[in-house]
């Protein structure tokens, strides 16, 4: 009985320990979600921008520019610059997120992979609680030891051991001696 109650005990502790694993899983799977989401959303941003320096670059190069400034060039030179920081800083944010998207894809992988090690061990300890609860079963029937023969199996007659490990050994060597000779 003592083999069923600790079957038991492992079938539900693995049972317990998959429950977990796939709760981690599925928090990984919403971070993983959440990162595609947010290198989307960078990538998209980052248009508008690029729109923007494209007008402005424009506006510049037609010299649409109001007079009023102290000078233009100094002028377009600081705002593409500041343009071209925010670009590369959406640029910077979108590759961030896709590691962290990628760095998520891993752990839902690791995850959905652990998920295995309960499951098999669940299916081992049902499988040996199985086999202890028909065992019993055929020892209540009186069938227990009829198909189990544990008593080693004597040679046939007439048929002589093999050599000793000693004489093979002693064989292998001279073997190897009359290589070494010819």
């Amino acid at each position: 009985m003592a083999t069923i109650q600790t079957a038991k005990v492992k079938i539900l502790t693995a049972e317990a320990i998959g429950a977990d694993l796939e709760d981690l899983r599925e928090a990984a799977q919403r971070r993983e979600y959440n990162a595609e989401g947010g290198k989307d959303a960078l990538v998209q941003s980052e248009k508008p921008l690029r729109s923007l320096l494209e007008h402005l670059k424009k506006d510049f190069d037609e010299s649409l520019v109001p007079k009023g400034l102290d000078d233009p060039d100094k002028l377009q030179a600081y705002v593409r610059k500041w343009i071209g920081r925010a670009l590369q800083i959406m640029s910077d944010l979108a590759v961030i997120q896709s590691n962290n998207r990628i760095a998520a894809a891993g752990a839902v992988s690791a995850y959905s992979k652990a998920m295995g090690v309960p499951e098999k061990m669940r299916d081992i300890e049902r499988n040996k609680m199985q086999a202890v609860l028909d065992a019993m079963a055929q020892e209540a029937n009186g069938a227990a030891d009829e198909d189990l023969d544990l008593r080693p199996q004597a040679r046939p007659v007439g048929v002589k051991p093999g050599p000793t490990l000693r004489n093979r050994r002693a064989k292998k060597k001279k073997a190897s001696r009359k290589k070494k000779k010819t």
